[in-house]
């Protein structure tokens, strides 16, 4: 197994050209980072409910903060159409986010951006994205956006 997270209502395992849902939610809502994310700008990420009614509810629960730094691209679409959605994620997003991922308070740990970057490689090549070496130049552009080399 590479990658095994619980989400409400639903578990993923990703293995090589296999993935398995339990539990499916059928209402999808797709979102994308705000430059109130800061280095997350532009990364689409999704979410599974029930229906309109159950994501509405948990949008309006007064812990949740979502929209604060995201915004809501697609909503009630199937997991493949929010699969999509999310593979048009642009490299120079996922870039700026591993960096921004491996900075703690302003220090850029070099060892952690080198994880970040691979995981999302591995994870690009799983949806059948092999551009590693767009993100990789990516990440250096931004880095020399920065300052950082």
């Amino acid at each position: 197994m590479i990658y095994s997270f619980e989400r409400p209502g639903w578990l993923v395992h990703l293995k090589p050209g296999v993935k398995e849902m339990k539990n499916r939610l059928p209402y999808a809502v797709v979102y994308e980072y705000t430059e109130a994310a800061g280095g997350y700008n532009g990364v689409r990420t999704w979410t599974a409910f029930r229906d309109m009614n159950d994501f509405e509810k948990w949008l309006k629960q007064p812990d949740n903060h979502v929209l604060d730094n995201q915004k809501v691209i697609a909503q009630g679409v199937t997991e493949q159409q929010a699969i999509d959605i999310i593979s048009g994620t642009p490299v120079e997003a996922y870039a700026a986010a591993s960096i921004d991922a491996a900075t703690s308070g302003g220090l850029l740990s070099w060892v952690a951006l080198e994880v970040e970057l691979t995981n999302v490689a591995v994870a690009r090549r799983l949806t059948g994205q092999d551009d590693s070496g767009k993100l990789f130049a990516a990440a250096h552009k931004e880095l020399r956006r920065q300052g950082r080399i």
